[in-house]
């Protein structure tokens, strides 16, 4: 339905009858689709948040949750600016994906951990810079 319709924010269960919303998020966000993503599921643990934002969601909701609640998430997911997309980031022969938290050296992907991945995109988003040239707190 994305395909065909512009909508202003998406409501997306990870545990779909026929598909896995985690993955349902990952290949939207690879297939360039940036309509803000609210899931919503009972699988509620750390690692299933974790999980989920690293899809590409935009915001996670354990359920149960308070209606109320919901619109208000939703309310804020809309109000972002549309034209606000993540970027590729690509310092020298490394290009780093944040939606799909996919990295490549060339053509070869390469798999890291969340950790590692976040180390190598803050050090991306900011290349060249010298921890000695830090100002002393």
């Amino acid at each position: 339905m994305l395909a065909d319709t512009a909508y202003d924010v998406v409501v997306l269960d990870a545990m779909l009858p026929d598909a896995d919303g985690f993955v349902t998020c990952r290949q939207l966000r690879s297939s360039g689709e940036w309509t803000p993503i609210i899931m919503v599921t009972a699988r509620d643990g750390v690692d299933d948040r974790i999980r989920g934002l690293d899809a590409g969601a935009d915001d996670y909701l354990s359920k149960p949750f308070a209606f109320g609640e919901l619109l208000a998430r939703l309310r804020a997911l809309a109000r972002r600016d549309p034209g606000e997309r993540p970027v590729i980031i690509t310092v020298g022969a490394l290009r780093l994906d944040p939606a799909s938290a996919q990295v490549w050296r060339g053509e070869h992907e390469i798999r890291l951990s969340t950790r590692e991945f976040a180390l190598l995109e803050a050090f991306m988003r900011s290349p060249g810079q010298d921890s000695q040239s830090q100002p002393a707190a």
